[in-house]
């Protein structure tokens, strides 16, 4: 079995300039100041142009989140969060200031067997530290060695410098600390979460802490050796602390169960044997059933906690992947009105145009059909002169009326209606 492999840098959308990169780590091949934004996804999404050092290129697999995703989420926070300087006054962040962490977690090819099951407990440390700050996790499987790599970035008003442990135990120094103490703090913080990684992921896969120590930052050799013996003691106990609990358990009985024996030797009373192995043994045993308890109920809710972040986590990412589509669409339309708004102009004029005609027949055939009222109504009022005419004649002629109307009009061709 080899040693784990976990890094985490910092990345920013440019590269500083070069009087503000960190002296000490000019010559760091892995100084991620060295390495934009853009460059990181890039190699990520193996787009043209950054796959020289792979031979045959597979499709990323991703394994949490969504690219999309976190690529939204870096543009936010590099719009929306504001810093504030010495005054108080908020300012927009820096080109060179750092918008994502990312990370990679790898095994050697030769302890490729167990790299699933090492995945997703890996994975599970990851939400559980980073919680929704976790944005995607994109396995590559066309290099070397099984890898995954994972992609970190805080909402706007948090600090995305503080999920770096590094960056963070430094925060909290005073500035004459700072000068002081700067590389030892980080240093020592760094190391505390590879260890924390160690005890809860990779010692129970039986990988080792750290693989051959750079024997040069050590003054000699016994330094050297010392940092070895206290390391490994260090995560001997960590790693194996019921190991320890049941080392103890078994000295304490086996101090009383000899003292009971001198005493038995010596005709003291026996049942006091009893009683102080008891005293021992009965708190060590309530300690461990309680703490017992106590896991199983924080591993119960850690579960179901993880289970609605992912649940929410896969509404939110739904629901974004649907929003940019409605966007889209938005703004599909808006080039499309665009197109036709010349055609819709021009069409207006020729409308225009064309109804002139129609407007000025249509005065016209109002003005024609004023006249024709005004003579409908010359000709009712004859009409109505007339039937007083012949209700007269009727009225003279009574019962006779037919026969003159037949003598009068009997040579006539055209018969008035009366």
């Amino acid at each position: 079995m080899k040693s784990q492999f976990l890094h985490v840098e910092l990345y920013s959308k440019e590269e500083p300039a070069a009087k503000t990169k960190n002296k000490n780590l000019r010559n760091h091949k892995s100084d991620v100041r060295h390495t934009t934004v853009s460059g990181v996804l890039s190699e990520m999404k193996r787009e043209d142009g950054y796959t020289s050092h792979i031979d045959e290129i597979h499709e990323p697999n991703v394994l949490y989140g969504s690219v999309s995703a976190l690529e939204r989420s870096i543009e936010r926070y590099e719009a929306e969060h504001k810093t504030k300087d010495k005054n108080g006054k908020e300012k927009k962040l820096r080109k060179d200031a750092c918008i994502l962490l990312a990370g990679v977690i790898s095994l050697d090819r030769g302890d490729e067997e167990i790299w699933d099951d090492y995945k997703n407990k890996a994975i599970e440390y990851l939400k559980n530290k980073y919680g929704d700050d976790l944005r995607c996790i994109v396995e590559h499987t066309d290099e070397t060695n099984p890898h995954f790599h994972f992609y970190v970035v805080s909402e706007p008003g948090k600090d995305l410098n503080l999920l770096h442990d590094g960056k963070k135990a430094v925060s909290k120094l005073d500035p004459e600390q700072k000068k002081k103490n700067h590389l030892a703090v980080y240093t020592k913080a760094m190391v505390e979460f590879q260890d924390d990684f160690y005890i809860k992921v990779s010692n129970k896969f039986g990988l080792t802490r750290t693989g051959e120590e750079p024997r040069e930052r050590y003054s000699s050799r016994q330094d050297y050796l010392r940092f070895k013996k206290r390391q490994k003691e260090k995560l001997d106990i960590l790693a194996n602390i019921e190991k320890y609990e049941k080392k103890i358990e078994k000295k304490a009985t086996t101090r009383g169960f000899n003292k009971g024996i001198k005493q038995f030797d010596a005709k003291t009373w026996l049942g006091k044997l009893d009683w102080r192995l008891k005293r021992r043994m009965l708190p060590l045993e309530n300690k461990i059933n309680i703490l017992s308890l106590e896991k199983e109920t924080i591993d119960k809710e850690l579960k179901e906690k993880n289970n609605t972040i992912n649940e929410i986590s896969l509404q939110r990412n739904n629901a974004s992947i649907q929003n940019m589509s409605y966007i889209n669409d938005i703004n599909r339309l808006k080039a499309e009105n665009k197109d036709l708004l010349p055609y819709k102009m021009n069409f207006d004029k020729i409308f225009e145009r064309a109804k002139r005609p129609f407007i000025e027949e249509n005065d016209l055939l109002k003005d024609q059909n004023k006249t024709l009222n005004a003579e409908n109504r010359d000709l009712r009022a004859k009409d109505n002169e007339f039937s007083e005419f012949v209700d007269t004649v009727k009225a003279y002629y009574g019962e006779n009326y037919d026969d003159w109307y037949k003598e009068v009009f009997k040579k006539s061709k055209i018969t008035p209606k009366f």
